[in-house]
């Protein structure tokens, strides 16, 4: 197949997206080809019969893409090639002011008849494996904690840069107790620097830490009602890992009992020093120690 065959193929293509049938987009690469032509010219060119090729070409007319010159040869021209793209171009802005016009009309029946759309329930038990999917429900669940967060840290955290995260910023700011255990290769590993920085943040407004020498698994507990868990795949460590998300207090509860136990043994984990300024952003003021530190120890639910 020749190069030119190729570019003719590929431009029929793109004329199709623009809404020209497959004859339409024959036709206008022919004229565009011949210049001027007749309709038996044009005919014998594209292989269509006659009475198809005025039909064709009439289409093509009300659309400004195909212009019947005057005279007694009856010939039809294209416009130049700059004219047609800015013929289809024009043709989409308009549908798309339309389609514009009418999803605004649609969004005002739809809130006539759904003034407020309900939050749809989380599952009692939900696989995640997208790391989109398990930042938004860990948000989520961030911003209905009531009382006490638990976390495991164990990596892999992602593959962005370490970012302060505003809704656990926001979770801290109105009282919530928060603890977390933190792996002891964290404390020396040189890539793990922002780690500890952006953590730095974190307990400066009040989390608790403390430090094994080994985590088995990521986990995060809220209220002792739901658990979110990232299990790595078994030898590929570096892969996003698979979270699970049971919403149940029983098993939330047993896996806060864990928590505790390794609390329990675990030793004070020492923040290290600023190395550049944080900005956090999240638009709240941080709580004096009196009240910040009596909300939280007042609202944690103590183990059963």
């Amino acid at each position: 197949m020749s190069a030119a065959t190729n570019n003719t193929d590929e431009l029929a293509r793109f004329l199709g997206d623009f809404r020209l049938t497959a004859r339409e987009a024959k036709v206008l690469i022919a004229l565009v080809q011949l210049g001027s032509a007749t309709v038996s010219q044009l005919s014998r060119f594209v292989g269509i019969e006659r009475a198809n090729i005025y039909r064709v070409l009439e289409a093509l007319g009300i659309r400004g893409l195909a212009i019947q010159a005057t005279g007694p040869d009856r010939t039809w021209n294209s416009p130049g090639r700059d004219e047609i793209v800015e013929i289809l171009m024009a043709e989409e802005d308009a549908r798309h002011r339309a389609m514009r016009t009418e999803a605004e009309y649609a969004r005002q029946i739809l809130a006539t008849l759904a003034p407020e759309a309900p939050q749809a329930a989380l599952p009692y038990v939900q696989l995640l494996s997208r790391a989109s999917e398990v930042g938004r429900l860990y948000d989520r669940l961030l911003d209905e904690a009531e009382a006490e967060i638990l976390v495991c840290n164990k990596a892999p955290y992602g593959g962005g840069p370490m970012k302060i995260r505003p809704a656990v910023m926001s979770a801290l700011m109105r009282g919530v107790a928060a603890r977390a255990l933190y792996e002891s290769y964290e404390l020396d590993a040189a890539e793990a620097e922002a780690l500890r920085q952006t953590r730095l943040v974190y307990h400066e407004v009040g989390v608790e830490g403390r430090v094994v020498d080994r985590l088995p698994i990521r986990l995060a507990v809220f209220d002792r009602r739901r658990a979110l868990l990232a299990m790595n795949e078994p030898g590929l460590p570096d892969r996003f890992p698979t979270n699970l998300f049971v919403d149940h207090p029983d098993f939330a509860e047993s896996v806060a009992l864990s928590f505790e136990q390794l609390w329990s043994s675990a030793r004070r984990y020492r923040p290290p020093t600023r190395s550049a300024p944080v900005l956090v952003g999240v638009g709240r003021q941080r709580p004096n120690a009196s009240s910040g530190t009596s909300a939280r120890s007042n609202r944690r639910r103590q183990p059963r």
